[in-house]
């Protein structure tokens, strides 16, 4: 089905932002210096999407998936040269559904790009803010969503108590 489809392209973009965070030490550090352990970057499958907007796209198309497709998983960006990657020089949160399905992805800036745009004019403007979404997407739905309750539910019901923190981070 479609839905399958994009699940299994968001799963692909996930192996591969995985796989860039083992390799980036500035974010591994920084990531460890806010206290996480290797346990909860495995666990909730935390990324990174390097600088550049052709990484992502590039490996996607080499796994023999629509550009198209692509854009529809909220991964992809459609501009006036082409398609660009949407998520770049970012730590990325995978956002799961209740049965813990990847449905999209949290990016948080770190490094170079601080999301300013420099026009051809020399120009420049933010374009970008701290935190990048997935945007609506068949599979994504914002007010759906709850971070981290896949992991959660079953303590919510046998313990009878919910408690919510602001960001990812704070989970």
């Amino acid at each position: 089905t479609d839905e399958e489809h994009l699940r299994t392209i968001l799963e692909t973009a996930t192996i591969f932002f995985q796989k860039n965070l083992v390799s980036a030490k500035e974010p591994m550090a920084y990531l460890y210096g806010r206290g996480l352990v290797k346990k909860s970057l495995e666990e909730f499958r935390l990324g990174f999407a390097p600088a550049g907007f052709e990484n992502l796209h590039n490996y996607i198309l080499e796994k023999g998936f629509l550009e198209s497709d692509a854009e529809r998983a909220g991964l992809l960006v459609r501009g006036t040269r082409g398609y660009h990657d949407r998520f770049r020089s970012r730590i990325i949160f995978p956002l799961f559904d209740s049965v813990g399905r990847v449905v999209g992805f949290s990016g948080r800036i770190f490094g170079d790009d601080d999301g300013t745009l420099v026009r051809p004019d020399g120009s420049s403007g933010v374009v970008m803010g701290k935190y990048v979404n997935t945007p609506e997407t068949p599979l994504y739905h914002k007010s759906r969503i709850l971070y981290g309750y896949d992991k959660a539910k079953t303590a919510i019901r046998e313990e009878g108590i919910v408690v919510l923190v602001e960001g990812q981070m704070d989970l």
